[in-house]
């Protein structure tokens, strides 16, 4: 039985957290603020160059920023992103 990843990320709320506009997080990451715009409301997603990229310049693992929402419940979303827990294996 297949089943369907339903992606999101935490693109955003890291960026808020880090006090950095889109802008400042695409010159870190090597794209345009287009670009960061478009991850985070999902309209795309990036490639896994571009996401390891994002991830390093918002100083968490790639498995923080970008996770199956399938596997993680919305309460442990919050957690994840503050690095209180990892997201299940």
């Amino acid at each position: 039985m297949s089943r369907t990843i339903r992606y999101r990320n935490a693109i955003k709320s890291l960026r808020l957290l880090k006090k950095l506009r889109q802008r400042d997080l695409a010159e870190r990451a090597g794209c345009v603020q287009a670009d960061i715009s478009k991850y985070e409301h999902g309209r795309t997603v990036p490639d896994l160059l571009m996401a390891m990229k994002i991830a390093t310049a918002l100083g968490a693992p790639v498995e923080r920023v970008f996770y199956d929402v399938s596997d993680v419940a919305v309460a442990e979303v919050g957690e994840n992103i503050l690095g209180a827990q990892s997201p299940p294996a």
